[in-house]
C-alpha cells in the first residue's frame, strides 16, 4: 500500500502547477462558450427569445466559477512551490470540520514562526480530515507571510482563500491562547 501523503503530495505536484491551470481555464471557457452558444442555437430554432436570459445565466455561471478558481489558485500554487523551495518549522495545526447539511466545511488554524495567529479555509485532496490539534510540518516559501503548505501525518492541508489573522482560541476552543 502507498503512503497517503506521498500520494496527495504528487497529487499537488501534478496539478498544482501552471500547465494545469492553463488546461483548466481554457477547458472551463470552453465547456462555457459550448453551451451559451448551444442554448443560443435552440432558442433561435425555436424562436423563443427567453433563451437569451439562460444563455446569460449560463455565461455569468461559467464565468463565476472561472473567478472563483482563480481566487483560490495562488494558494495552491504556492504550495506547489514549497514542494521544492521551502523553509520548514515544526508547529500545530488546529482542524475544525462543520456539517452544513450539504457538504463538510473543513477549517484550520496555525500559530507561524513569528507568533502570528492564522485561521483559514481548506479542501482536502483525497483524504477525510478530523477535528483535532495535530503536529505539522509548517512550509513557508519568500514574500508569504503564513506557512503555504501544512504537513501532518494524516494528510497534506493550505489554505484555500487568503489566509486570516484570528486568535486560534476563536477557531478552536482549546488552542492556546496567544498574548
Amino acid at each position: 500500500m502507498n503512503d497517503p501523503i506521498s500520494e496527495q503530495l504528487d497529487f499537488l505536484r501534478k496539478w498544482g502547477g501552471q500547465a494545469a491551470t492553463r488546461h483548466f481555464k481554457l477547458g472551463c471557457l470552453a465547456m462555457t462558450a459550448l453551451a451559451v452558444v448551444g442554448v443560443l442555437a435552440i432558442g433561435y430554432a425555436l424562436k423563443d427569445w427567453s433563451f437569451l436570459l439562460a444563455a446569460a445565466i449560463l455565461l455569468a455561471a461559467g464565468l463565476g466559477f472561472l473567478q472563483a478558481f482563480q481566487r483560490a489558485k495562488p494558494n495552491q500554487e504556492n504550495a506547489r512551490r514549497a514542494l521544492d523551495h521551502f523553509v520548514s518549522v515544526d508547529g500545530t495545526v488546529y482542524i475544525v470540520v462543520e456539517d452544513d447539511d450539504s457538504d463538510y466545511v473543513y477549517g484550520a488554524g496555525v500559530t507561524d514562526r513569528a507568533g502570528v495567529d492564522w485561521a483559514f479555509s481548506f479542501r482536502p485532496d483525497n483524504w477525510k480530515p478530523e477535528p483535532g490539534e495535530f503536529s505539522a510540518e509548517l512550509r513557508y516559501i519568500d514574500g508569504v507571510a503564513w506557512p503555504v503548505l501544512i504537513i501532518t501525518e494524516r494528510g497534506i492541508l493550505y489554505p484555500q482563500y487568503t489566509p486570516e489573522q484570528k486568535r486560534l482560541a476563536d477557531i478552536y476552543p482549546r488552542a492556546p491562547t496567544s498574548r
